[in-house]
């Protein structure tokens, strides 16, 4: 936990964009060809891509700064993923 919380405090402070929108995303890789599933609530809108490093069923964290101009949730600036956990199964 204290990594999660380093890597999304560490972000926001080399950015230097504290007032602008950060969005913290856990999720899984659902295949090897990088398609992925955010765990955010949201019953449509929950699909994100991951780079070709990430196998199926790695556990993600996504920090996303998004663009200060305009806050578009699509308008992603920068972003980082790190992997938590590596070939966990889902429950049945």
């Amino acid at each position: 936990m204290k990594k999660i919380i380093l890597l999304a405090l560490l972000t926001i402070a080399l950015t230097g964009w504290i007032a602008h929108r950060t969005d913290i995303d856990v999720g899984r890789v659902l295949n090897d060809q990088g398609d992925g599933k955010l765990y955010n609530g949201e019953t449509y809108y929950n699909y994100i891509a991951y780079p070709d490093k990430y196998e199926q069923d790695d556990i993600i964290l996504t920090v996303c700064i998004l663009n200060p101009l305009n806050n578009y949730c699509d308008d992603i600036i920068i972003r980082h993923d790190v992997r938590l956990f590596k070939n966990t199964k889902p429950l049945s």
